[in-house]
């Protein structure tokens, strides 16, 4: 295996938990921001609204860093084989 090929091997599982990661945080920011009653949270309508845009903004930039990190493997493996 080579240094390129064996690097994105390495990088694999960081890609894959940041990915999980923004899931869980958009998860979080959806339920706390949705409870109602007893609970205490203060925030503004714009306060909500950037802390879920931040949310989701981050769960975009995983998706995209996943998406090329795929490519780049993808490709790297078929110039191995080639």
């Amino acid at each position: 295996m080579n240094a390129d090929r064996q690097a994105l091997s390495d990088l694999e599982p960081l890609v894959c938990d940041s990915d999980d990661m923004n899931d869980v945080l958009a998860n979080l920011l959806e339920d706390a921001l949705r409870k109602s009653g007893h609970e205490s949270i203060f925030l503004t309508a714009g306060e909500a609204n950037r802390l879920l845009f931040v949310g989701y903004k981050a769960a975009e930039f995983s998706q995209k860093l996943r998406k090329t990190f795929y490519e780049k493997f993808e490709a790297e493996t078929q110039a191995v084989q080639s």
